[in-house]
């Protein structure tokens, strides 16, 4: 692994995450992706571990956007640790410069790759206005794998999972296609371990209900709770300001 991507530790020791999950949001349309990690994080019993610096991600700081009594800083990239359902998340608040971008995913997934992640999950979303006549009716969810058979995969699609359709290209070529995406597509390929991205249909706008409906499809799959009530950070409160 290159030495541009630093993993800062917060924590000693650092926990063994070998056979873990691991979660990190597409900086996609509506910002789905990192809206439903909010809530990963608000709910599940979090602790943050880890901050990650590559010259990719537009570098930010600001107050803990999950606890405001809380000193604690937020940045570009934050790694979350839920001990007891075995998941690491990532929170990225930025998007990517582009000419880093691939050198940034080729090292994460190189990263996880190295922590002996048992899969990994991308939430994302796409151009609702891009779909074709299959996709206008039924459910708004799809997933894409990769090349490595997801262990949860049976699971997944017992729950109502559709795999993406594909579309043929202006070359003729078919493949599948996530319009509006972000780096989703170009994680999934670079992985070197079983990976989903899971997507949603959407427009643009107030996108916060989308993200609820992303996280709640995801435990059916997942299973992290039982009775889940997705608790919204404070932070969502200035997602669009003050009024006018």
């Amino acid at each position: 692994m290159s030495d541009k991507l630093v993993i800062k530790k917060l924590v000693n020791p650092w926990p063994d995450v070998k056979g873990y999950t691991f979660i990190l949001p597409s900086v996609c349309v509506g910002n789905v992706g990192q809206l439903a990690m909010d809530l990963l994080i608000s709910t599940l019993e979090t602790v943050k571990i880890g901050i990650l610096h590559h010259p990719a991600l537009l570098p930010i700081v600001g107050y803990d956007p999950y606890n405001n009594k809380s000193t604690e800083i937020s940045t570009a990239a934050d790694l979350h640790l839920c001990k007891d359902k075995k998941v690491v998340l990532l929170q990225i608040r930025s998007p990517l410069i582009k000419v880093e971008k691939e050198s940034f995913l080729k090292e994460l997934s190189s990263w996880v790759s190295d922590c002996a992640f048992r899969s990994a999950i991308v939430l994302s979303s796409s151009h609702a206005q891009l779909r074709f006549d299959a996709q206008m009716i039924g459910s708004q969810f799809r997933y894409i794998c990769n090349e490595f058979q997801h262990p949860d995969i049976d699971r997944l699609r017992e729950v109502g999972g559709i795999e993406m359709e594909e579309r043929e290209d202006d070359c003729g070529v078919k493949k599948r296609r996530l319009p509006g995406g972000g780096f989703a597509l170009k994680f999934l390929t670079l992985s070197k371990i079983p990976t989903i991205v899971l997507t949603k249909f959407v427009d643009e706008g107030d996108n916060t209900n989308d993200a609820l409906s992303v996280v709640s499809f995801l435990n059916n799959w997942a299973q992290y709770l039982e009775s889940p009530k997705w608790k919204k950070p404070f932070s969502w409160k200035n997602l669009f300001g003050a009024p006018p």
